[in-house]
């Protein structure tokens, strides 16, 4: 009976809740989301327009191919003779009536040249696609890094926060008890001050990259609370030789060889239409005075004497021979790439090792010291101060400086198909 009247209750409360407290508690639960990479990157695939273009061009080419398979469609003509004229062809007394159905005929195996290009153009489509794909996770995963960091940073900033606010209780209680200046206390009242205002910006600094990374699936607000992931983990890089050999597998580096077949055959296509199509059609003549008619054949049949389409078959030559210089320069620049990664990558794994390590444990030990020091009275304040300091720009610069290492990671990433299964998998589109 009493869980009944209780469900009852809980029933009528909903009916009586407003729809706007409603939508309120549920976009509460909404914010209250923790999102991983694999999250995130799921919904930027998901949503992402840049994507969405990319899938409509291969679907465009893919109808062009289709439209190049079409044969031309035939022509109807209608001729009048003797019409109008004076005397005996004055009127249509005498007039010749002629209908011809004329049919296109393509030589040269132009329809067929022309579906290879469309295909080869598809092709190319698939390859942009699959590069924007790498390049969307290396940019959604890098704004991923950034909140990550933001929170980190904003957690240290309350930290600070606290160890602010202890130090300002104790510095009033040296002050009652004689043991320090009023001066000490106003200069601790300050450094709170001054920290809290760093965690205000620090606040903003991850609303705003939050909202940066909801953007990466269209969303104009974050729509979650927070991101979670390995920022402190750091994973051992394989040999230089090893990922510059992955690198044939980058969509960058495998569409050359396809573009290069796509030159080819438009090279062939303009050597195909160097042949002039012939038109062919047959036709019914009727003469208007006798009442006869006869059947009529007709057949059009251009003479290449100037136009052979040698400049248009000169420029794929052309063509072709910048596609070598470019497939050079392009595989040169992913090779650059990787390897101007693969240094910042070793650099900042080594400082952040470093950091880890050495300087924060020294930094935090320094701190601990000064602290104790200070309250039996054999430091002064901005002793502590500097101690202070020192060991929160080594703990910032320690994020900041993995936060470059997983961006760069990122990078390597997107060159080399390691790390998040969005760009391993390659799905077809």
């Amino acid at each position: 009976m009493k869980g009944t009247i209780l469900k009852l209750i809980y029933l009528l409360g909903v009916l009586l809740v407003p729809s706007s407290l409603l939508a309120e508690s549920s976009l509460e639960k909404e914010d209250s989301s923790v999102l991983s990479l694999d999250d995130v990157l799921l919904r930027a695939f998901e949503a992402n327009p840049k994507l969405e273009s990319a899938k409509r061009k291969i679907q465009a080419q893919e109808a062009t191919q289709e439209q190049t398979r079409i044969i031309p469609n035939p022509e109807i003509e209608l001729e009048a003779k003797n019409v109008g004229g004076r005397g005996e062809f004055s009127g249509t007394d005498v007039a010749e009536y002629t209908v011809f159905v004329r049919q296109p005929i393509e030589l040269g195996g132009k329809r067929e040249r022309r579906s290879r290009v469309a295909a080869f153009n598809r092709d190319l489509a698939e390859w942009d696609y699959k590069g924007l794909k790498r390049a969307i996770v290396s940019e959604v995963t890098k704004t991923f890094y950034d909140v990550m960091a933001a929170q980190e940073k904003l957690a240290l900033s309350k930290d600070l926060i606290r160890l602010s606010e202890e130090f300002l209780k104790n510095a009033k209680r040296r002050v009652k008890a004689g043991g320090a200046s009023l001066l000490e206390a106003m200069k601790a009242k300050i450094e709170l001050t001054r920290n809290r205002v760093a965690a205000e910006q620090a606040q903003r600094r991850l609303e705003s990259t939050r909202r940066i990374l909801a953007s990466t699936w269209g969303s104009p607000e974050a729509g979650f609370a927070s991101v979670k992931g390995s920022l402190y983990q750091l994973e051992t890089l394989l040999p230089l030789d090893e990922l510059l050999e992955r690198l044939v597998g980058h969509p960058d580096w495998i569409r050359w060889q396809t573009e290069k077949k796509q030159r080819a055959a438009q090279a062939a296509l303009a050597k195909a239409e160097r042949t002039p199509d012939v038109g062919v059609g047959a036709g019914l003549r009727l003469n208007e005075a006798s009442g006869d008619h006869a059947f009529v054949l007709q057949a059009t049949i251009p003479l290449p004497f100037f136009d052979r389409n040698q400049g248009t078959r000169k420029a794929t030559r052309y063509d072709q021979e910048k596609t070598a210089f470019d497939q050079q320069a392009a595989h040169l620049d992913l090779r650059r790439q990787l390897i101007e990664l693969y240094e910042a990558l070793s650099t900042t794994y080594a400082e952040a090792h470093a950091l880890d390590t050495q300087l924060i444990a020294a930094s935090e030990k320094a701190f601990e010291l000064s602290r104790e020091g200070y309250l039996q009275g054999r430091f002064g304040y901005l002793d502590v101060l500097d101690a202070e300091r020192t060991f929160f720009e080594q703990k910032t610069l320690y994020i900041e400086t993995l936060t470059a290492y997983h961006q760069y990671l990122a990078e390597l990433h997107q060159l080399t198909a390691q790390g998040s299964r969005f760009i391993q998998n390659n799905p077809e589109p």
